[in-house]
């Protein structure tokens, strides 16, 4: 698995309406973990592949606890969560998201961060 690590282009700012997004690669038949850092209460994630293969998508929190499971024949996720998170702590947790291809080709993501 290949681990992307995208601080600043998924930084959920503590500002509302603030937005953040990223693009990735999933390869073929192949997993992609991003690292979400989540610096609100309140979140909306969404993840969109480019409609060539189905992906199924596991987010789970900076403890391991699956937040959401995605895993229908489409390659979308949205999701709006809350997390222990305080705007006066002014601090951020990483949260995981698990991507898997189970396509024959790459799929080109989206993924699209902000306070909700």
């Amino acid at each position: 698995m290949r681990n992307l690590i995208v601080a600043a282009a998924l930084l959920a700012a503590a500002l509302p309406a603030a937005a953040n997004a990223a693009t990735f690669r999933v390869p073929a038949y192949g997993d992609t973990v991003i690292d979400v850092n989540v610096c609100s209460p309140r979140v909306a994630l969404s993840a969109v592949g480019d409609g060539d293969t189905d992906l199924d998508y596991v987010l789970e929190d900076p403890d391991g606890n699956v937040v959401e499971t995605e895993t229908s024949d489409a390659d979308q996720m949205y999701l709006t969560f809350r997390t222990r998170i305080f705007r006066s702590d002014n601090m951020c947790r990483t949260f995981k998201l698990h991507v898997r291809n189970y396509g024959d080709v790459y799929n080109e993501l989206s993924v699209h961060v902000h306070d909700a």
